[in-house]
């Protein structure tokens, strides 16, 4: 049998289903994913599907459960900045793709109830498809807290010949 996205959403559907039954009376806030993008950056392809299980597990906790806890995914970044400072549109702009990567990817949907960012959509070689308007509106809203890991400062700047332009 090959393993396919719905086994993976209901497998961390079981698993969610148990500890919050469990530890729901003492815990109150929850995290379907720690730091996600960290772990599987790069794995855009398994992004719909770890998205679409985030919310199977938090519209359960809320709607089936009667859940009353904070449930979130739990984001790592290593919030770069520009590497002189200098405000250069085109540095700028490469701060904010790699931000749109490693947080917009995931979070524009369950934050924002939009598609993945732009710059990652026309991203050739990603593997990944948008997600239709029934996906995003299952997901949008399935995080009642930002949970945030930030670790240290890096630095961005655009490639050697990148015009404002381009």
């Amino acid at each position: 049998m090959q393993y396919n996205s719905t086994d993976f959403a209901d497998s961390l559907l079981y698993y969610s289903q148990q500890a919050m039954a469990c530890f729901g009376g003492r815990t109150q806030d929850w995290a379907t994913f720690n730091e996600l993008n960290g772990n599987f950056q790069g794995a855009y392809p398994a992004v719909p599907h770890i998205l679409m299980a985030h919310a199977k597990v938090y519209h359960w906790y809320k709607e089936e459960l009667g859940g009353t806890g904070n449930v979130s995914i739990k984001f790592a970044d290593n919030l770069e900045t520009l590497f002189d400072n200098n405000n250069k549109p085109e540095d700028v702009r490469a701060a904010l793709r790699y931000q749109d990567f490693l947080l917009g990817a995931w979070a524009n949907t369950i934050f924002s109830g939009k598609n993945y960012p732009e710059a990652v959509m026309n991203t050739t070689g990603l593997n990944l498809t948008a997600l239709t308007d029934e996906e995003v509106a299952y997901i949008n809203g399935t995080a009642d807290i930002w949970s945030f890991d930030p670790y240290t400062a890096g630095f961005v700047t655009s490639p050697p010949g990148v015009s404002a332009l381009a």
